[in-house]
Order: structure tokens, then C-alpha cells, then sequence
């Protein structure tokens, strides 16, 4: 299955959604879940024109544990996003523990970012 893709003219731009990304710092960010999901929702909405309400799955359920967000595209399962600390360095474990969640789910592709670095993990 390939990543779901918008034409560009339907990609509208709302503000600037990375301007409050850069607000959560590494020592609060595991106290503000909801606000890394939401802010990358926004990201995800604005950049890629994903329907933040529709397409975009907080907390996806995989097997006991929960990756971030999870995009689905007509009701299927298109590709899983792991949100780390903003700014944290990705290490190969982050990057085993998204391949995992990808693997568990069936899913072909993961996203792993930190806001900064986005590493597209194909399983």
C-alpha cells in the first residue's frame, strides 16, 4: 500500500503549525501527550491535508500498547506515526519500537519523529 497522497491543491494551510511544536520542550513533553498529538495533527492537517477528525487516530491500540497516531485513508490503515521528546536524538530502539508497532499492526509504513528529524520507515 503506498503513503495516501493529496494534490496540492487541496493542501490549505492554516497558520503555521510548526510555531507551537517548538514550544513543548523535552522536560515537560511526556506530561503533554495530548498536546503532541494534537499539534501534530495540526502538522499532519496542514502540511499533507489529512481530515485531522476523519483520517488521523490518537493512541492507536496495538496488542496492549499504543503508538501515537495512526493515518487511515477510506477506513484502511495507511501508515502509523511515533512521537518522541521534541529535539530527543532517535536511537535504533525508537526506531525498533516503530518498525514493531508497523509489524504487529500489518501496516507497510511507519513515520518515527521528534518534530525535528522524520525518519519514513518502510517494513
Amino acid at each position: 500500500m503506498a503513503i495516501g497522497q493529496r494534490p496540492i491543491a487541496q493542501r490549505q494551510l492554516r497558520g503555521n503549525p510548526f510555531n507551537n511544536w517548538e514550544a513543548l520542550r523535552p522536560n515537560v513533553f511526556s506530561a503533554v501527550e495530548h498536546e503532541k498529538s494534537r499539534i501534530l495533527r495540526d502538522i499532519l492537517n496542514a502540511v499533507f491535508g489529512y481530515d485531522k477528525y476523519a483520517e488521523l487516530t490518537s493512541e492507536h491500540a496495538i496488542r496492549g500498547t499504543y503508538c501515537d497516531l495512526a493515518v487511515r485513508i477510506d477506513g484502511k490503515l495507511a501508515f502509523l506515526l511515533e512521537v518522541k521528546a521534541v529535539g530527543l536524538d532517535l536511537k535504533d530502539q525508537h526506531v525498533k519500537q516503530s518498525v514493531d508497532y508497523a509489524a504487529n499492526q500489518g501496516c507497510e509504513w511507519v513515520v518515527l519523529t521528534n518534530g525535528i528529524e522524520w525518519r519514513l520507515l518502510k517494513v
